[in-house]
């Protein structure tokens, strides 16, 4: 009996609302911050600390996008593939940065630490939000 070979579905993903869910990740991540600092009463170094990381990791991630390349078309499971390349883009790339920034201001370093971790989990979970609902609308249509 002959070996079928089944065809992957081939995809683009939602480049559009891969950068708007980061850009909302990394605002919510700064006002958050920005609130909970304030009920805190805690110093201005701190409060900045939040937006300062939240631009940081909005780069960061936006490079990982665009190395994925979401505009191509590919077979599904080859975007997993593109997709742990631009986290382990991220990945290296976010703390090296996060480290130079520390380094060439007064910020504490808990405070950019826990603004960068926050940030990053965020956007991070936005953008897994939004491939999978567009990868499980691919495959199971409505």
């Amino acid at each position: 009996m002959p070996l079928t070979m089944i065809k992957e579905p081939e995809i683009s993903m939602p480049t559009k609302r891969l950068i708007v869910a980061v850009l909302v990740g990394a605002i919510a991540s700064s006002l958050i911050w920005m609130l909970v600092v304030s009920i805190a009463s805690l110093s201005r170094q701190t409060m900045l600390a939040g937006p300062v990381g939240a631009g940081l990791v909005a780069f960061t991630t936006l490079l990982g996008i665009l190395v994925m390349s979401p505009w191509q078309t590919r077979e599904i499971s080859l975007w997993w593939t593109m997709w742990l390349a631009s986290m382990v883009l991220r990945l290296l790339l976010t703390p090296a940065l996060a480290f130079l920034l520390y380094s060439a201001t007064s910020f504490s370093p808990e405070a950019m630490c826990l603004a960068v971790a926050a940030s990053y989990f965020l956007t991070l979970g936005a953008e897994v939000v939004v491939i999978q609902n567009h990868v499980s609308s691919v495959l199971q249509p409505s």
